[in-house]
């Protein structure tokens, strides 16, 4: 059985494919999923007779260096899944009689055949669509044509940017979806814009639109609104030469359009905090620890022994060995301390166990 396509990486699961057969054949005999319909279209500026041409010359002068991967499609015949610059770099060394004919090897790989199809559409296009408009429209024609949605979702890189995708196929606006396409505003812009009512979109866009030729006839490519802030509402994209407005703007143009108040500002951001004028009030003392009544004991007999004992101990060591058994007493039986050696080691009893006078003063 084929194996079908679920990880996320489109590619990876091609590559990973199980190697069936190697063969060539006429590059015009292979199928180029949707090339003739809105797939093929979307990818034109990635294969453009400049880069096809290229390819080509490549091909001419060294080979072709790796196998394109194919899957049996029955009788539509063999599915480019990867591959297509070669192919149409093929097709044009015969048609432009660079060369009699020229063979393109191929690897044919196990996949079902629909997911080779969506494979092909998710590597050759959908990554590579020269703007949001049109993988929105190829996501949803692969949608229409039964591809699994959660494939179509992983291709659209998750849920949420296909369901964005199609909410702004539903309920943009044609000039919305031109001003997408056209790299002016952004995807998370047309969604928001698609999520109002229709004249208000297209009021909100005038406005929008109004900032992109202001950043566009501007010397620095730069257009500001002091309603917005320190960044620029608009900045023309210096690889296309579009103005394109910010998110930001979008929605203040749509708060605008709707004559809502703006959105009130953290009167904190950006300020530092008063200082008080005041004198600063002392730290609070920390909490006394809790001394484990064990430690307190091997506490009490380290000081109180030091370093000798026994029967050559002298008088003020045995008071001291004493008083530390008083202590070991008190710990672990609750005894207190006897009036002659509290009068003499209080001071030292209290800062063992922390235990105050009214503790010691209990005892006969």
């Amino acid at each position: 059985m084929a194996k079908s396509i679920k990880s996320k990486s489109v590619k990876a699961e091609v590559e990973a494919a199980t190697v069936l057969l190697l063969g060539e054949s006429d590059p015009r005999e292979l199928v180029i999923e949707g090339e003739e319909g809105e797939f093929f279209d979307g990818d034109t500026d990635r294969h453009t007779p400049e880069r096809v041409a290229a390819t080509a010359a490549s091909l001419l002068r060294y080979g072709q260096l790796q196998r394109i991967r194919v899957v049996d499609a029955g009788a539509r015949g063999l599915v480019v899944v990867m591959g297509r610059g070669r192919v149409l770099a093929a097709r044009h060394i015969i048609e432009a009689g660079l060369a009699p004919a020229f063979a393109i090897k191929w690897e044919k790989i196990d996949l079902a055949s629909s997911d080779a199809a969506f494979a092909m559409l998710s590597e050759n296009t959908i990554r590579t669509a020269p703007n949001e408009m049109n993988a929105a429209r190829i996501l949803r024609a692969a949608l229409d044509k039964g591809t699994p949605r959660e494939e179509v979702e992983t291709a659209a890189g998750g849920a949420r940017a296909l369901d964005a995708f199609l909410d702004i196929l539903a309920r943009a606006t044609p000039a919305v979806q031109g001003a997408l396409e056209s790299g002016r505003i952004t995807k998370s812009a047309a969604k928001r814009l698609a999520e109002q009512p229709a004249d208000v979109q297209e009021k909100a866009l005038d406005t929008v639109l109004d900032l992109a030729a202001q950043a566009e006839a501007s010397e620095d490519g730069k257009v500001y609104r002091e309603d917005i802030g320190r960044k620029a509402a608009a900045e023309v994209n210096p690889a296309t030469g579009v103005g394109a407005v910010t998110n930001s703007a979008v929605e203040h143009a749509i708060r605008d359009t709707k004559g809502e108040p703006p959105p009130p500002k953290d009167a904190t951001k950006g300020k530092s905090k008063s200082k008080s004028s005041g004198p600063k009030a002392p730290p609070a003392a920390p909490p006394a620890p809790v001394r484990d009544p064990k430690l307190v004991a091997a506490d009490c007999l380290r000081r109180a022994r030091g370093t000798v004992a026994g029967p050559t101990a002298t008088p003020e060591e045995r008071a001291a060995l004493a008083f530390s058994s008083a202590v070991l007493d008190f710990v672990v039986n609750g005894t207190a301390l006897p009036k002659a050696m509290r009068a003499k080691y209080g001071h030292l009893f209290r800062s063992l166990t922390g235990e105050g006078d009214t503790a010691q003063t209990d005892a006969a």
